[in-house]
Parts: C-alpha cells; sequence; structure tokens
C-alpha cells in the first residue's frame, strides 16, 4: 500500500516496468490477446489479466490512499478503471511496437502524475 503520492508512481513504474520487460508476462500477454477469440477460458483470463484484475487490485489500493488522506474521496471502481485503462493501453502498445517502449513508459509516468495532480490531496 502506498504511502505516500510519490509511493503511488513508484510502484505504478515497478509494475510496468516487470511487465514490459518480463519474457514470460510478454508472452502471456501475447497468447491470451490471440487466444481471447478462440477460446472461452482465454478469453476470461484475458479480461481479467487486462482489466477487471488491475480494477480490484488499484481499487484496493485506492481505499488505503482514500482512507491514508492522501487522495480525494471518489468512487474507488471508477478512479481504478480511470487510472489503470490508459496504462494498460500503453503497456500493449509496447508489445505491437517494442520500438515506441521507452516513449509509453514516460508518458505512462507523466499520467501517474498527471493523476496525482489531479486527485491527490495536497
Amino acid at each position: 500500500m502506498p504511502d505516500s503520492l510519490e509511493a503511488l508512481t513508484r510502484l505504478t513504474m515497478q509494475m510496468v516496468n516487470i511487465t514490459v520487460h518480463d519474457e514470460k508476462i510478454i508472452m502471456t500477454r501475447k497468447v491470451l490477446t490471440l487466444e481471447q477469440f478462440r477460446d472461452d477460458r482465454a478469453r476470461e483470463l484475458a479480461t481479467k489479466h487486462f482489466l477487471t484484475g488491475l480494477t480490484e487490485i488499484f481499487t484496493h489500493i485506492f481505499a488505503g490512499m482514500m482512507d491514508k488522506g492522501l487522495i480525494l474521496r471518489d468512487d474507488l471502481a471508477m478512479l481504478a478503471f480511470a487510472y489503470t485503462t490508459p496504462i494498460s493501453a500503453l503497456i500493449h502498445l509496447c508489445d505491437r511496437e517494442p520500438e515506441k517502449t521507452e516513449g509509453a513508459i514516460a508518458q505512462i509516468e507523466a499520467f501517474s502524475r498527471h493523476f496525482i495532480a489531479a486527485y491527490g490531496v495536497k
């Protein structure tokens, strides 16, 4: 659980760096992306991996941060969805166009800081 606004960005970037650079995670994401259209189990795993699982994780994180007075009180599920969806889209960009990985990672960090500026308690 992040204990500061900066810790949220650090946590996010640690998760992103693992996700974008770990070959097994990359391969799993690519297989799920392809197989989700042919296999029900792959579709369910893709939905959980790319959307609902991330939203659940960050709903929990944001609840703790709200309780600590770090971020504004708002709809937890909507905040988590708003935070994770652009990050997930940029991770998929890294898979499709690896030459854009460095820029995508920089954009994710900038987005995290923008989110904090908008929702962080000053």
